[in-house]
């Protein structure tokens, strides 16, 4: 599930993977109005509250965790199978009630239009991010492999795509009534299963 992946790579990174996936897999297939903005809100839900799972990748947790003793343990037992139980709850509610017209896409995968990309910058891709990750804590260090990933992105220009899911939207933009609609049914199932499990 997405939304369990914001705790092992931080909710921000978490939210940008899943979105670029989900524009080429979902989103650049011609579905509804309506699913493009159910899937983001689930997601960004998703990915926000999954963040429980761990003491580092929710910055609200983070910021208090090493002050009140919060491990990951802690965070699992505590809050975690909450989080986990309302993103199950919230992903199988999104696709029972889109159900008939995700039934109607095809399986092929429009990312798979462009040019393949290398292994090997795959790789390099993988081992910035887990260093980003790693030496959030260290600005100098952190700063660095974020240039030095720019310049590694720049060279190779062909094989990067852009961040933008607004080209999916009408207007060219997703607007936030919108995505603050289609939020709010995750939202109170998250807050509900926090508050009463």
């Amino acid at each position: 599930m997405p939304g369990l992946r914001g705790s092992f790579i931080t909710e921000p990174a978490a939210m940008t993977l899943a979105a670029l996936i989900l524009a080429n897999r979902l989103l650049a297939c011609g579905i509804s109005l309506r699913l493009k903005y159910a899937t983001l809100g689930v997601l960004f839900v998703n990915i926000s509250i999954g963040g429980a799972l761990t003491s580092f990748a929710a910055p609200p947790v983070l910021m208090v965790a090493g002050k009140w003793g919060w491990d990951i343990g802690f965070m699992m037992s505590t809050f975690g199978w909450k989080a986990a139980i309302a993103v199950g709850v919230n992903a199988l509610g999104a696709t029972l009630l889109f159900g008939k017209e995700l039934a109607k896409l095809s399986a092929t995968d429009s990312s798979a239009r462009g040019e393949a990309v290398p292994p090997i910058l795959s790789l390099i891709h993988l081992a910035f991010l887990a260093g980003v990750v790693a030496f959030a804590h260290y600005p100098a260090i952190f700063m660095s492999l974020f240039l030095f990933f720019l310049g590694v992105a720049h060279a190779y220009s062909r094989y990067q795509d852009p961040l933008i899911l607004r080209g999916y939207f009408e207007d060219e933009a997703v607007h936030p009534l919108g995505l603050l609609f289609a939020a709010l049914p995750p939202t109170l199932i998250a807050a509900l299963s926090f508050k009463y499990l």
